[in-house]
């Protein structure tokens, strides 16, 4: 509807090269969060419908992370937030596509709800049973009555955006949780308003059939 409607608004009438600049950037601004969302919805697919052929192996979840780190630290420098990593080796049995888009997705909205300048930390540690990743921003944070919602599909806070308002697609976290749960593991959120967010992942450590619940 935006991309017909700011198409009509230009081919109307006779338009300054800004109108068509400003047009042709709203087009490309929409296409881009579509794209998205359609790649989501196939990776989301895709979860569910391979849920019993993901294939799992020996991996190291520290040297997973970091490559998520590597490929996302241009749109971290672009947008002035800073990436701090506590990386220690860490073994679980995991699928390295999936955790990889895992950190992705998490890394992506630690920095898309930022301030500028502002910091995200990363760490990865094993606690006994149990594997930890931890990613800390300092963004904008999100309300308690939202944080319950934030891992069901499409659910967008209502909340101001820092960076680009057309971005997010609701199914960034909810694709997380799905590919978590494919792993035994568990997350949660931890935010205040202002305060920026904590998301906390858990994995059952390589060899570990222990149960275990985050704190």
């Amino acid at each position: 509807a935006i991309i017909l409607s700011q198409s009509e608004f230009s081919l109307s009438k006779e338009r300054s090269p800004s109108d068509y600049r400003d047009a042709l950037t709203t087009c490309r601004d929409t296409a881009a969060h579509m794209k998205r969302l359609v790649n989501d919805l196939m990776a989301i697919s895709q979860a569910e419908s391979r849920a019993g052929e993901i294939e799992f192996e020996p991996v190291d979840l520290a040297e997973i992370v970091r490559d998520g780190v590597e490929m996302i630290a241009s749109l971290a420098s672009e947008r002035g937030i800073q990436i701090e990593t506590d990386l220690v080796a860490s073994s679980i049995s995991g699928n390295r596509t999936s955790l990889l888009q895992i950190v992705f997705n998490l890394l992506s909205n630690a920095i898309q709800y930022n301030t500028s300048g502002g910091k995200v930390s990363v760490v990865v540690k094993p606690d006994g049973a149990m594997t930890r990743l931890t990613v800390t921003d300092t963004g904008i944070g999100i309300s308690a009555a939202d944080i319950p919602l934030v891992w069901d599909r499409f659910y967008r806070a209502d909340r101001v955006r820092t960076f680009d308002t057309s971005s997010g697609s609701g199914l960034g976290l909810s694709l997380v949780a799905e590919l978590v749960q494919r792993h035994e593991g568990e997350v949660a959120l931890d935010s205040k308003t202002g305060q920026g967010s904590t998301v906390r992942v858990i994995f059952p450590s390589l060899e570990s059939e222990q149960s275990f619940d985050l704190p």
